[in-house]
């Protein structure tokens, strides 16, 4: 593979390229690539950034660049979008939601990443690196530990408590051992306390149950996308609340008793799940109500060490405002029909947001 790069590094064209990027003369269009040669180009302009977000107009395409790019480098990752339509039904499978965590733990923990990706990969709201950063827990032998409070610390994180773990996101207390299977590893830990001291900690096998590996430490990435503590659970319940009760009370005062019944339905069983600190699927439909500082995908590779590579961007934007306009369309379509909040469209940038921050 290396001759090939040299091959292909050594022509004017790439020379010609890489002068430009050099003078920081972006962005930069080229022409001419087709099919695995556009991956092949991408891997070679990207090889001094530590962070690469590709993205392109559909999944198809996307899956098709993830398979070329995968060629030159393994460790490339592959980031679904949401369903923006379904996104408050919360359909998407725990297979999307684990393959988006992984982009996010890569780049938290090691702040090097290259991700394939759709344009409506990049649409939702996210929270920033930072507050992601702020609820990530290391446990390091000799650690002094309170499982009662550390059970309620991962429930925050978006961990489940179960009778045995068998999958990432899921833990379980048994005496003085914590079992658990932390997002983005390959085996779950097991860590056994002393007392209140943590004595030892070892990762094992799901089916056997026997040791693998001992280790000194574990650091534990959210089992979500978007992680609560208890305190942002009753700011965001009391927003949801305020929300709801104007746009109940006047569906009654236009006299819209379907509709009123409608979101009474829709809304009242999460409140009521909000109000005894226990979180729904779906509930990150309703991220605005949360967390008022967001950052998009794009965000996350447009700082220094970063670089987006856009391919056919024509096609993209075309994807772009299709997209936005089956949204907004389906979205103002459930307000008025009183199956979900005003504020719930805010889940998802403006098509006009998104060209900014690409």
């Amino acid at each position: 593979m290396k001759w090939l790069e040299q091959a292909f590094s050594d022509t004017e064209a790439m020379k010609q390229i890489r002068d430009v990027l050099s003078r920081g003369e972006m962005p930069l269009q080229i022409n001419g690539c087709v099919d695995v040669q556009v991956a092949h180009m991408m891997y070679l302009l990207g090889q001094d950034c530590p962070l690469k977000l590709i993205v392109t107009y559909s999944e198809e395409r996307a899956r098709k660049l993830y398979e070329d790019y995968h060629c030159f480098d393994r460790s490339v990752l592959y980031y679904p979008a949401k369903d923006a339509l379904f996104y408050s039904a919360d359909i998407h499978s725990g297979v999307t939601q684990s393959q988006r965590l992984a982009v996010m733990k890569q780049i938290v923990e090691t702040g090097s990443a290259t991700v394939v990706t759709t344009i409506d990969g990049g649409l939702d709201r996210l929270l920033t690196l930072e507050q992601m950063r702020a609820f990530c827990v290391s446990l390091k032998v000799e650690q002094e530990l309170s499982l009662t409070e550390f059970s309620e610390q991962l429930v925050d994180l978006g961990y489940e408590n179960v009778a045995m773990v068998q999958k990432p996101g899921e833990y379980a207390i048994r005496g003085g051992i914590l079992d658990l299977f932390p997002t983005g590893e390959e085996a779950p830990y097991r860590v056994e306390l002393w007392g209140d001291e943590i004595d030892t900690i070892r990762s094992f096998d799901v089916e056997s149950q026997r040791s693998i590996e001992q280790v000194d430490a574990i650091t534990i990435f959210p089992a979500t996308e978007m992680p609560l503590t208890k305190k942002q659970l009753k700011m965001g319940q009391i927003a949801l609340e305020a929300e709801y009760d104007v746009c109940y009370n006047q569906y009654l005062a236009e006299r819209k008793e379907n509709e009123a019944a409608n979101l009474k339905y829709s809304i009242s069983g999460v409140i009521e799940a909000l109000s005894t600190y226990r979180l729904d699927a779906g509930i990150d439909s309703f991220l605005p109500y949360f967390y008022k500082e967001t950052a998009s995908l794009f965000d996350l590779f447009s700082g220094e060490g970063g670089r987006i590579f856009l391919e056919e961007p024509s096609w993209v934007k075309e994807t772009l405002s299709a997209s936005m306009k089956e949204f907004c369309d389906s979205m103002e379509d459930r307000i008025l029909g009183g199956y979900m909040l005003p504020g719930q469209k805010e889940i998802f940038y403006r098509e006009e947001e998104i060209g900014q921050r690409l």
